[in-house]
């Protein structure tokens, strides 16, 4: 699940946010670099991940 952990860079985009659309944005950055495109579903999130 590492993978889906934010690092130093996604930290700078992710600072001005709060409570679910943080954790929105994060699922949808870490989504965009793993698969190289945004979700279409929300069923698309590994469970594990969200709750990562």
């Amino acid at each position: 699940m590492a993978c889906w952990t934010p690092v130093d860079s996604d930290w700078d985009l992710v600072g001005n946010k709060s409570g679910p659309t943080r954790l929105g944005f994060v699922l949808m950055l870490k989504f965009f670099e793993l698969e190289g495109r945004f979700p279409q579903f929300v069923a698309e999130f590994p469970p594990a991940a969200v709750d990562w």
